[in-house]
């Protein structure tokens, strides 16, 4: 293919996702029923989609959620938390332009929250407390270092955000990843969910120009 005719099918997307996903997260399925690229198949697509394991596995005709759960929940545990969010730090730089290392970026801190519903004391511990969102009020956080490229948002680091985190230390452990990597920094944007003093601190004094965002507090005039 050419510059001119390239196009990205929905089938070369797919392939392209499995294979970054069984080089850095090494999950296997060797059921009598579910295999290894049919796990792949059912994360992928419900990533893609924002859907459930089990409405997926619904719409897939393949096997029940509760399967492709214990599968995952058997290879990912929460004493290696830091060793999946290095796979992913990995698995997400990998392959990227190399016109990316050579510019000065705008870089965005993000928080994100995933609503948990559970009650396992070991994965409760691991939940941050928020104002009540979608029927509960404990989430799952991660914290994120992106850019706009060509018009794709490019997460270029990830963070899982534990209930004792600093952060400042959030900022500084991403920034400091970035760094590692060897991207470029002209400017920062960070979300509401940093505005504080210890953060503010550590921008003024890193020298980076940066753009914070500040909720509105107290009482309104108007």
């Amino acid at each position: 293919m050419t510059q001119t005719n390239l196009k990205l099918t929905d089938q070369d997307t797919r392939n392209e996702a499995i294979e970054r996903l069984t080089t850095y997260f090494p999950f296997q399925a060797d059921g009598y029923e579910c295999t290894t690229e049919m796990l792949f198949d059912v994360l992928v697509k419900a990533a893609v989609m924002r859907q459930t394991i089990e409405t997926v596995c619904q719409e897939l005709d393949t096997v029940d959620g509760e399967t492709i759960r214990g599968y995952l929940n058997e290879q990912v545990q929460v004493d290696d938390l830091h060793g999946l969010e290095q796979r992913v730090n990995q698995s997400l730089v990998a392959g990227l332009p190399r016109r990316i290392w050579k510019a000065k970026l705008e870089v965005a801190i993000d928080l994100h929250d995933e609503p948990f519903y559970g009650h396992n004391p070991s994965l409760l511990a691991l939940t941050c407390g928020g104002p009540a969102k979608k029927g509960t009020t404990r989430f799952f956080r991660l914290a994120t270092a992106y850019l706009i490229f060509k018009d794709m948002r490019l997460t270029l680091g990830l963070l899982f955000v534990c209930p004792e985190d600093d952060v400042a230390e959030l900022v500084a452990a991403l920034l400091r990843r970035l760094r590692i990597l060897g991207f470029k920094i002209k400017r920062l944007y960070l979300d509401k969910g940093f505005c504080a003093i210890p953060v503010l601190r550590y921008v003024k004094e890193s020298g980076w120009p940066a753009i914070l965002a500040c909720p509105i507090r107290g009482k309104k005039l108007f």
